[in-house]
């Protein structure tokens, strides 16, 4: 059943929704996607912060991308490689998604 997995999103709300802590009460996610069943995946993450601070989606942290490594100034564009992982480690974070009871886990 596992090799026919392409989707997974985990998505983790914050403590209370319109109560930002500076970094801290928002409302999070983590995706991993394939197109095929012998493919790795690939992880994205989102945070509702995003909208107003410099978020990476590759790294899953609040930064800017003018001031990474992996930004190429002159053309205006991320660099960094996509982060693959196995297809046991998503199984074992579909065991264990979250410590909240409001984690939402979608999958197909």
């Amino acid at each position: 059943m596992s090799k026919k997995i392409k989707f997974v999103r985990i998505f983790t709300p914050p403590g209370e929704w319109g109560c930002y802590i500076d970094g801290g009460g928002y409302a999070s996610s983590v995706k991993y996607s394939r197109n095929s069943p012998d493919e790795p995946f690939t992880v994205t993450y989102w945070n509702s912060g995003s909208d107003g601070f410099d978020f990476c989606d590759v790294y899953g942290s609040f930064r800017s991308c003018r001031t990474c490594d992996e930004y190429d100034s002159e053309e205006n564009r991320c660099c960094a490689e996509p982060i693959l992982v196995p297809e046991s480690q998503v199984l074992k974070v579909l065991e264990e998604p979250g410590e909240r009871d409001e984690v939402t886990v979608e999958y197909f």
